[in-house]
């Protein structure tokens, strides 16, 4: 298949050279063409700063997951009820913000950083001169950081968000505060994996939860408003072995996105980057050692 842009639906592009990734939004596309069920509705409107999910139509009842791409790591549910969504507990996702931090002594640069941003450090740790770089890691992965600039006394990025899970197990548990209690709410946080989806979901229903640096799966049912505890265990990333040279090390940080997943890889194996004020998605194959594919910038 030549390299061309594929347009998915009115919200994504995806610049790629093969037919897989399109598999992965094929069901946005047929959705397209249906209509809800009676009392079903339609898919949730574009979110500002913020992405729902599933994304197509929903039946009367669902929950539709709101998440927020800056400065926030709240999550918001809204149901389906009779053709329209209840969502008047959203109050919308927070904006990109540059916060104004000047130096006292300079005037045009920034000051030191004093995690400004929750469970996140900064490094170098400043004060920083007007155009200097700086990097804001999480503190709960080491492999999560990004790009900042001091610009004139503002400290200018993208950072998604850096949760803490100092206090979180793998035990799941309700989603504090979700009432239906003919299912279960959002499934917890899992080290080095993700729930998909994330829930809520009907008893009776199950969600995947999937290991980022391995293949292991977990399926995991709701049963009476609980999900069920199954023994997860997703391994680390593996280091990096240097004396395998068609191996890559982790991707470096994207500015304005992020890679997933973050690597070290194997020689053929895939990582997507992930542009989310673009709206698009760009697929690299790591090939002796170097990530092959068309992606510039975020």
């Amino acid at each position: 298949m030549n390299k061309m842009l594929i347009r998915i639906t009115n919200n994504w592009t995806i610049d790629n050279s093969e037919e897989q990734l399109v598999g992965m939004f094929l069901d946005e596309v047929i959705s397209l063409f249906q209509i809800p069920e009676e009392d079903g509705c339609f898919p949730y409107p574009p979110v500002r700063d913020g992405s729902a999910y599933p994304h197509g139509y929903l039946k009367d009842g669902e929950h539709v997951l709101i998440t927020c791409h800056y400065n926030s790591s709240l999550l918001f549910t809204c149901q389906c009820r009779k053709g329209s969504y209840i969502d008047d507990q959203f109050p919308g996702c927070p904006a990109k913000n540059e916060p104004y931090m000047p130096d006292g002594e300079d005037s045009t640069g920034c000051e030191k950083y004093d995690g400004y941003y929750p469970n996140t450090h900064a490094e170098p740790p400043g004060p920083y001169k007007d155009g200097e770089e700086f990097w804001i890691g999480c503190n709960s992965d080491s492999t999560v950081s990004y790009r900042f600039v001091c610009k004139h006394g503002h400290y200018s990025g993208f950072l998604d968000d850096c949760p803490d899970f100092s206090n979180t197990t793998n035990e799941p548990e309700n989603l504090s505060g979700y009432e239906d209690k003919n299912g279960c709410g959002l499934y917890p946080f899992v080290m080095n994996g993700y729930a998909d989806p994330p829930g809520p979901v009907n008893n009776g229903e199950h969600v995947t939860v999937k290991c980022n640096f391995s293949h292991s799966e977990y399926n995991v049912t709701c049963q009476d408003g609980t999900y069920e505890t199954v023994d997860l265990k997703c391994p680390e990333a593996q280091k990096l072995e240097d004396d395998d040279p068609t191996r890559c090390k982790p991707y470096p940080s994207v500015e304005n996105g992020y890679a997933y997943p973050t690597g070290p890889l194997k020689h053929g194996e895939e990582l997507f980057v992930i542009c989310p004020k673009m709206i698009k998605i760009y697929k690299l194959v790591c090939v002796n050692g170097e990530y092959r594919g068309s992606f510039t910038n975020c």
